[in-house]
């Protein structure tokens, strides 16, 4: 498998793109100085994964919202890198893009 690629190596990034405009601004949520605003949350959140109930209204949620027959179509992961990583796996593939969100 290769080797994990993600952001936050902005001296990676200007090697692979040494024309690339300055200042580099890499948006990975890890380290982005301008996060997505985000509502007061419960520090007891992070003391317990969430249940299956919890579970399953999300995906009922989606599904909804995404107007899909079958919940079973969604998947819940704990972020996009974890899935990206593994869709060549996935996907029998050598390599995958992921174009656009």
């Amino acid at each position: 498998m290769a080797a994990l690629v993600h952001g936050g190596d902005l001296a990676a990034a200007r090697a692979r793109w040494p024309d690339a405009a300055e200042p580099l601004i890499d948006l990975s949520t890890g380290i982005n100085p301008w996060p997505y605003p985000l509502l007061p949350v419960d520090p007891a959140v992070y003391a317990r994964l969430p249940s299956a109930s919890a579970e399953h209204a999300c995906l009922e949620s989606v599904t909804s919202y995404l107007g899909l027959d079958d919940p079973e179509t969604v998947a819940l992961v704990p972020g996009s890198q974890a899935v990206i990583t593994r869709l060549p796996a996935l996907l029998d593939a050598q390599s995958v893009a992921v174009v656009e969100p």
